[in-house]
Order: structure tokens, then sequence, then C-alpha cells
């Protein structure tokens, strides 16, 4: 009896927690203010071949992952020479434009001090892939051409050569035209997975004793090279360990 009364107590302890609200249900959910999101961030579907209800996903997850409010609209068949002027008709802070342009050979364009980008669907389906694999690739190009647009190599160092620009006068503010360092690093990433090495200089000693040390030019480097190229005083000898050689 002692050990049902127990039972029962532990079910009904366990049953109250598992009512309890879980997570943002705590507070009451989640839910944006009106007005908040100000500024328009838009995709603009220029061509016929991936339908936009076909773009949900990715638009979903940049504005889930990113707290934006990107909308798609349709748009009649649009060439780069438009694209400035549309996005000041559209009044849009960023733009990414989708087109089917079989005379252009790339697949993004990004033109970030003009607050658009590129994605062209004539390459992406230019080895008459099935159309569902041309939506796949279409909602990927799409969202990295977005997240290129928005700063994705933006630099966390502030008055960096990398920061968002709107016009000729914010180059004139720049004054750290080098690198930044921990854009540095994601570019020697990305130029590694795309097959540019990024290697290091080495020392003159390490080239020597690596072996690939041109001749020495001065008598820092002679004295070098001679020290690692020297033939030993005394012959290798190799000694027989009857406890680790057998």
């Amino acid at each position: 009896m002692k050990n049902l009364i127990l039972a029962l107590v532990a079910l009904l302890a366990f049953t109250a927690v598992a009512d309890r609200p879980k997570g943002v249900e705590i507070v009451g959910g989640t839910l944006t203010r009106p007005g908040a999101l100000t500024g328009r961030a838009i995709v603009v579907n220029a061509q016929g071949v991936v339908p936009s209800d076909s773009l949900t996903n990715s638009i979903r997850t940049l504005n889930k992952s990113l707290n934006t409010q990107i909308t798609v609209q349709d748009s009649e068949p649009l060439h780069i020479e438009d694209m400035k002027g549309k996005v000041k008709e559209l009044k849009a802070e960023e733009a990414v434009f989708l087109v089917n342009d079989s005379t252009c050979q790339s697949a993004i364009m990004i033109a970030p001090d003009d607050n658009w980008a590129i994605v062209n669907v004539a390459v992406l389906s230019a080895d008459n892939a099935k159309p569902a694999f041309v939506a796949a690739r279409t909602n990927k190009e799409l969202m990295r051409a977005f997240l290129m647009l928005c700063g994705a190599f933006d630099s966390s160092y502030d008055d960096s050569v990398m920061r968002g620009i709107k016009g000729v006068n914010d180059l004139d503010k720049i004054v750290k035209v080098s690198p930044p360092l921990d854009v540095v690093g994601r570019v020697r990433k990305y130029l590694f997975a795309r097959g540019v090495e990024t290697r290091p200089p080495a020392t003159y000693l390490k080239a020597c004793q690596e072996g690939w040390a041109p001749p020495p030019t001065n008598d820092i480097q002679k004295a070098i090279w001679n020290r690692v190229h020297a033939i030993p005083d005394k012959p290798i000898t190799i000694e027989y360990d009857p406890k680790k050689d057998k």
C-alpha cells in the first residue's frame, strides 16, 4: 500500500510538471510590435521558371533566422541595367532579383553599394535539370545572394573597409584600409575551399630543412645553408636492441 501511494504521488507530480507551460509559453508566446520592422527587404521574381510559391522555404528561413520581414513580388522580365532604378521604384533598402538571362553566364551577381543582387535561373537550369532540382538550386542561391548582399562579409571591427556603404562619401570616412582580422580568417577558409592555397611564408631555415630553399643570397642564409647541409662528422650507425627489435 505504501509503495502504491508513493507511485500515485510521483505520477501526480509528473503530470503537474508535464502540464506546465514550456519555453516561450511561460511568458505568453511571442509577437512583433506593429510597425517595428521598418525598412523594406524584397525578393523580386522576374523569371518564369521557378514560381514564387516555390521560394517559401528559403524566405521563411531567412525571416526566422534574421528576424526580418522579407517579401516576394512578381515582376515582368528585367535586365541588369534596370536594377538600380527598380530598387528605388520599389522603395527597397535591399532587393534580390530572380532573372532568367541566357546571355549572362553568372549565377549570382552582387552590387552591395547599390543595394541589389541577381540570381540567374538560366545558369541554374542550363544542364536541363528537373524542375525540382532547379527550384532547390534557386532557393539556395537566393539565400546566398541575400546574405552576401546584406553583409555576410562584414566585420565586427569598427571603421572597417568592409563596412556598409551608402554612397561614395562613406568611402572617404574609412581610415583603416587593411582587411580586418575576422574577415581575413573567413576569406582564407573560403579560398581554401575554392582551391586557392593561402600558405604563410616560411623561414629560410625551415625551407632548408624541408629541402626546397633556393641557394643563399647573403651571409646569414649561407651560414644556415651550410649548417643544414653539413655532412655529419660521424657515420650514422644503426644499433640493434634485442628487446625492442625482435
